[in-house]
């Protein structure tokens, strides 16, 4: 299971936000099947020392 005990799945992406949400439910939907749901999604961003924005992260939760 790609989830922990909340309901939340992550997504990461090199490229943008979108895609990395779109990682995050694909995983979602891998776990809990593919019937309409809405999430919630969660946006934030790493970088690395010296450098400008490296990776793009989203956390879907919910699923209901």
């Amino acid at each position: 299971m790609t989830t922990d005990e909340r309901g939340v799945w992550e997504g990461r992406s090199p490229v943008s936000f979108a895609e990395a949400a779109y990682n995050a439910v694909a995983k979602a939907e891998e776990d809990l099947g593919d019937e309409p749901r809405e999430y919630e999604i969660t946006l934030r961003a790493a970088s690395t020392p010296g450098s400008s924005l490296s990776e793009y992260i989203a956390q879907a939760r919910g699923g209901d």
